[in-house]
């Protein structure tokens, strides 16, 4: 997997390519901090699948940044990798864009 970040004026955006799966979830966790971030933008332009342990990623973040008074907007959204969200009701959870 390969991950592109880009940390401008608090807004983190990320952009990782193929699958986010048991394998390579830990190493999206790993690529990213937190710290003086008031927006997480992740791209999935380039992304073609999702497992659990993906999606356990992007809850983890969406609530770490909604404590701290932040935002997480997921972009780039394949309509495959889309039906992953609404099947497990995460489409309710996340925005969009």
């Amino acid at each position: 997997m390969e991950i592109k970040k880009n940390l401008e004026n608090g807004k983190l955006t990320i952009r990782p390519t193929g699958r986010i799966d048991t394998v390579t979830a830990p190493e999206l966790a790993a690529a990213f901090t937190l710290d003086g971030v008031r927006e997480v933008v992740f791209d999935l332009t380039d992304v073609d699948y999702i497992s659990s342990a993906g999606l356990r990623i992007f809850l983890a973040t969406h609530q770490k940044m909604a404590a701290a008074g932040g935002a997480m907007i997921l972009t780039g959204v394949r309509p495959i990798v889309r039906e992953i969200f609404d099947i497990v009701g995460f489409s309710e959870v996340f925005t969009f864009a």
